[in-house]
């Protein structure tokens, strides 16, 4: 179970990646890559509800446990966090860079 979201975690990745360079590039807009993160960063964040949701179950549906940190779940949403914070910090980076050019005309 823990390939298939490692799959999707990279499915986003790929897709974020492929659209930043593709802004870089000046293929797509400042406000289709915003669109592009805007939608990444909501897709992770369920992404991460449902592996809380399976970390738990694991760790004893209906105790009050944590999981453990050897638990794949619990290591793979670990290290997504820097990821989506990553990604909020470009989105705000993009819609600083669309106020600057709005307010230039």
């Amino acid at each position: 179970m823990i390939k298939r979201e490692e799959r999707k975690l990279e499915e986003i990745k790929s897709k974020v990646f492929e659209s930043g360079l593709a802004f870089e590039a000046g293929e797509i807009e400042a406000n289709e890559y915003l669109q592009i993160l805007t939608n990444a960063i909501t897709e992770l964040n369920a992404w991460t509800d449902d592996l809380d949701r399976n970390t738990k179950q694991l760790a004893g549906y209906g105790k009050t446990t944590f999981p453990s940190p050897d638990d794949p779940h619990f290591k793979l949403q670990a290290q997504t966090i820097p990821y989506i914070l990553e990604l909020h910090e470009r989105k705000d980076k993009v819609e600083l860079l669309l106020l600057v050019s709005l307010s230039n005309k």
